[in-house]
């Protein structure tokens, strides 16, 4: 599947995905996925990930003659029509809106809210630079910025007892990697219900790539110095 270029609407909940894909499932596809002419997901892209877990062909609508603008402007179009946002989560879109250029006035149009409460939205992150949408891994090729990512490049701004509460998190982690790295892994493997075996692997891998971005992240830092 293509990178995820035009995913700025929130992940849904595990909870929501897994009855998407029961759903599916059950009544197969009902909303087919747009692409552009590239073939990159426009809308659609939890559908395509749970059709390609389930194993089924979804169908496709091609949009074609969009610039990047009117595409960004469709796909928050199609979603915000659908979905509801809690208000962390229209503050979450409406800082990567801004972070991929659009004006003020550009997002309070498309989210449908006033300019006053775009500025509301964006004013705790405006002290510090914002985060990057992508990021240089370990070996050289780009990946999305995650969360963890941010986290990081935001600490300097947060309370210290926040950043002691994120180092005992990393922490507890870190504790309890290495204690999984003493069981066989097809043990661990086999403990896992068949139904969630391709959820649970994905979402290890993605756990895979943002450890080794925090590990990155901490490697730089002492090479640079930072203190």
């Amino acid at each position: 599947m293509s990178a995820p270029i035009y995913q700025v609407m929130p992940n849904l909940t595990i909870e929501e995905y897994e009855d998407l894909r029961e759903s599916i499932r059950t009544h197969g596809v009902l909303v087919p996925i747009e692409v552009d002419e590239r073939g990159d997901i426009l809308d659609g892209h939890h559908r395509a990930a749970a059709c390609d877990e389930l194993g089924i062909t979804y169908p496709t609508v091609v949009r074609e003659g969009l610039d990047e603008n009117a595409k960004l402007r469709h796909v928050l179009t199609l979603n915000l029509d659908r979905r509801h946002l809690t208000r962390d989560q229209r503050a979450d879109l409406v800082g990567r809106l801004r972070q991929r250029g659009m004006s003020l006035r550009a997002i309070a149009d498309v989210v449908k809210v006033p300019k006053s409460t775009v500025a509301d939205d964006l004013a705790p992150v405006r002290t510090r630079t914002p985060d990057p949408e992508f990021i240089t891994g370990r070996d050289g090729k780009t990946y999305p910025a995650t969360s963890a990512t941010s986290a990081t490049s935001a600490t300097e701004e947060r309370p210290e007892e926040e950043s002691i509460a994120e180092f005992d998190t990393l922490s507890a982690v870190a504790d309890a990697v290495e204690g999984l790295g003493r069981v066989k892994p097809s043990s661990l493997a086999a403990a896992v219900p068949h139904r969630r075996r391709l959820t649970t692997a994905k979402r290890l891998r993605r756990l895979g790539r943002v450890l080794g971005d925090i590990a990155w992240c901490l490697e730089t830092m002492e090479r640079q110095g930072d203190g």
